[in-house]
């Protein structure tokens, strides 16, 4: 018989990351279109960075201290690095764009952004549902296809790259950038297999 948890923080601790890495995908969306605002809108995400760090750093101390926990540790820090490495790397694409001095961004730069603030409002959602993580298989099959959809777009990407379009320091620095976006969205498809790998461990 399963035992109830002791500490639900873990949940709201989750939910809280979640919903912080929404708010910086909304910011990456207007980022990428408004080309006066990128320095200001990059310290805002870089903002949104720290407090990943800060809710990670508090999901850590807890597991530390913590005997029963909803689930176990080495998931619920799986789970908690997981949303921590996204907002790190949408910070990172976001600093990197600001540093090159990159104007009017490709168009498959702007579709991995769609994608990225598709899956984060999607994670935004499914993870106040944790309690019920039996319930999201929803979640984690929609961020497999959108993962699989940004594939697509990433090896698009790189072929206009390397299309002779772009000169080699454009390449160098615009590559940085798709990677960047991509491994965000690998990401959240990290975040996603751990919830369902927890399912499988709770059914």
């Amino acid at each position: 018989m399963r035992l109830s948890p002791r500490d639900d923080t873990f949940f709201e601790l989750l939910a809280k990351a979640a919903a912080n890495l929404d708010t910086a995908a909304g910011l990456l969306s207007s980022f990428v279109y408004e080309i006066d605002r990128r320095e200001e809108l990059a310290a805002a995400i870089n903002d949104c960075e720290h407090i990943g760090d800060t809710i990670t750093d508090d999901i850590s101390r807890r597991l530390n201290t913590s005997f029963m926990t909803p689930f176990d540790h080495e998931d619920i820090f799986a789970l908690a690095v997981g949303l921590d490495d996204v907002a790190d790397l949408v910070d990172a694409g976001s600093d990197h764009v600001v540093l090159y001095e990159l104007g009017e961004l490709p168009k498959g730069i702007r579709r991995q952004v769609d994608i990225i603030v598709e899956l984060a409002a999607i994670t935004n959602e499914a993870m106040p549902r944790l309690r019920k993580v039996a319930e999201l298989s929803d979640y984690w099959e929609t961020v497999k296809a959108r993962e699989s959809d940004a594939d697509h777009v990433h090896r698009r990407m790189l072929a206009k790259l390397f299309s002779g379009k772009y000169s080699a320091l454009e390449v160098l620095k615009l590559k940085e950038v798709v990677d960047d976006l991509e491994d965000a969205i690998n990401a959240f498809e990290r975040v996603a297999k751990t919830v369902e790998a927890i399912a499988i461990k709770e059914s």
